[in-house]
């Protein structure tokens, strides 16, 4: 196979962070090659830079993801008041943050008043996602 594709030298580190194994950065060559110490330890750097960069990428994922199942547990479902419709939709501002200070609430009062409340805490963090829950 790699005859196939003209590969006549291949080279393949392991993406290490912490002894896990994130993955392999492999280089190749059209030509016999023989791999120089100084070869080796660039490639080495490499890898150890590229298993970094994929962790933090990695974490900031997780990062993502627990903070829109956050936001989206702070914004809970409307009252549905017989004689109008009440629908929402969050949209955050900030992509990356997926979370902040925004929100809103609707219910019907003791005397079957409906009541629209639209707020915002300035920021697009965790610390506005806070503040947000308690005035809220």
């Amino acid at each position: 196979m790699y005859a196939y594709a003209g590969i006549e030298a291949i080279a393949s580190l392991p993406l290490l962070v912490d002894d896990r194994l994130l993955g392999c950065l492999t280089f190749t060559w059209a030509t016999s090659t023989e791999f120089a110490a100084a070869a080796v330890e660039l490639m080495t750097a490499l890898a150890a830079q590229a298993a970094q960069a994929v962790d933090r990428v990695r974490l900031i994922d997780a990062e993502r993801d627990q903070s829109a199942t956050l936001q989206r547990s702070f914004l809970t479902r409307p009252a549905r008041p017989t004689d109008v419709e009440i629908e929402v939709r969050y949209q955050p501002a900030a992509k990356h943050a997926q979370i902040g200070g925004d929100w809103y609430d609707a219910f019907v009062g003791p005397d079957g008043a409906q009541f629209i409340a639209v707020g915002d805490v300035v920021g697009h963090d965790m610390l506005a996602a806070a503040v947000m829950a308690q005035i809220r």
